[in-house]
């Protein structure tokens, strides 16, 4: 049998299972954005609902319209511009082609490009302002197994706000989610070259290649634990006309860590920078990393969703023009928290300082320590917080440690004489010592008394 007529037959009988595959895929596709809807809806605490939905189905794809109601104060404020009056109401239009190959861009059982629905008036002014009307392009892809991957596409463009003298240009850019099912997991990660803004006077803004990062795994109902980092490698500002305007700052980094085991959740921060130059302050470095430990996560997480629903409840009320009852929700509200506040503080949760200080090319500054509160009762708490009793339940205690040579060349010249005589009177009472090029400090608290190097300070 010849070659040709072999491949036509495979062909043929490939056909046959390729559309079951697709017809399969896209009734799969169906349920599963069902099912996210269902979900997005729940898990907003129908802060965002559907309205309304038109689709158009075909054999190898669709279109559909979704009309949301957003009822989060945040988002409404971010796209006020969108509608003038009454309840914000954002549509949504879908292109779906259905797998096994959707659009022959990888394997789903369906790919979803999205796009916001906007009207003549704003299409307008949005290409007024940027020159686009379409600087972000989405993507869904929606798997076999449940899961998803959410891309978000930013294309390059310039941007003139009006009435303004600032131009820009913004380098584009794409981010990632990839999602479990149920939501219940998710990772993602992103990069952009970074923007330009080009003001008054010659002054320019540099942002350089941005970067974030994630990983969330849903805990306790509502909480969240995991790694989400932020990083810019340049910020750097410069103004002709006004030297004391003129600043860098390089390798900014923040981020957010979470741990949980059975029983607790710990959160820390990481907020750390590279070298940073402003008027004559030149650093090498800065740290700011802390972290709050030992939290009773069934009490964190009850306060979190008491004050959720008291903000679904305040949503609702304000739409439908209900009586005010601030004043019972408030009472409700402190008792809640009060009982989830007295779980938390007899756990004894720790407040932890990993690294707080900065570094130039002389020397360097660096804080660590803890906090911690122990044997709180009930009465501590209600009727009403008993500060100074839970005060005394304070155990902390700090480490500084600071080089001479720092001293000696402190790099915020304007107050560099008055450190260094507070230094020396600090020195002479030994509340610090000095090792070597270094001076250095214990202190604590405990029992509602400061000692520094086991010296009481205060009465």
């Amino acid at each position: 049998m010849k070659k040709p007529v072999i491949v036509a037959i495979g062909i043929l009988a490939i056909a046959p299972l390729y559309c079951g595959a697709i017809w399969l895929s896209a009734a799969l596709a169906q349920q599963r954005a069902n099912q996210l809807l269902q979900r997005v809806t729940e898990q907003s605490k129908d802060m965002i609902k559907v309205v309304s939905r038109k689709q158009q189905v075909h054999f190898f794809s669709a279109s559909e319209d979704i009309t949301f109601a957003i009822n989060n104060p945040a988002i409404n404020l971010l796209l006020s511009g969108l509608q003038e009056t009454g309840d914000l109401k954002i549509v949504i239009h879908n292109d779906v082609e259905f797998g096994p190959l959707p659009g022959f861009h990888g394997v789903g059982m369906a790919r979803i490009e999205s796009s916001l629905v906007l009207t003549p008036e704003q299409r307008k002014k949005l290409i007024d302002a940027i020159g686009t009307d379409k600087p972000l392009q989405f993507f869904t892809t929606l798997g076999y197994f449940g899961n998803a991957h959410f891309d978000i596409v930013s294309t390059p463009f310039e941007f003139h706000p009006n009435n303004q003298e600032a131009r820009g240009s913004w380098k584009g850019g794409n981010v990632r989610f990839d999602f479990s099912r149920n939501l219940d997991a998710a990772s993602f990660t992103g990069s952009a070259p970074g923007l330009v803004v080009n003001g008054k006077n010659e002054s320019v803004l540099h942002v350089d290649e941005i970067t974030l990062s994630g990983t969330l795994q849903r805990k306790f109902e509502v909480l969240f634990t995991g790694n989400e980092t932020f990083g810019v490698s340049n910020i750097s500002f410069a103004d002709p006309s006004n030297s004391d305007s003129t600043f860098s700052a390089k390798n900014i980094t923040y981020g957010i860590r979470s741990t949980a085991d059975d029983q607790f959740i710990n959160f820390g921060v990481i907020a750390d920078s590279g070298a940073v130059v402003y008027k004559n302050t030149n650093l090498k470095e800065g740290h700011f990393d802390f972290a709050t430990n030992h939290l009773d996560a069934k009490a964190v997480a009850s306060m979190y969703k008491t004050f959720q629903e008291l903000q679904t409840k305040r949503l609702n009320q304000s739409q439908n023009g209900a009586v005010d009852n601030s004043a019972v929700d408030s009472e409700d509200i402190k008792n809640k928290s009060a009982k989830d506040l007295l779980a938390i503080l007899q756990h004894s949760p720790v407040l932890a300082l990993d690294n707080i200080g900065f570094s130039t090319p002389d020397g360097a500054l660096k804080i660590t320590g803890n906090a911690t509160i122990n044997d709180v009762i009930e009465t501590d708490i209600t009727p009403e917080l008993q500060y100074q009793s839970l005060a005394k339940k304070i155990h902390a205690q700090a480490d500084i440690g600071i080089d001479q040579s720092l001293i000696d060349h402190w790099p915020m010249p304007d107050n560099a004489a008055q450190l260094k005589q507070q230094v020396s009177a600090l020195e002479s009472q030994g509340l610090l010592i000095r090792r070597g090029n270094k001076l250095e400090s214990h202190i604590e608290y405990k029992d509602g008394k400061i000692t520094a190097n086991g010296k009481q300070v205060g009465g």
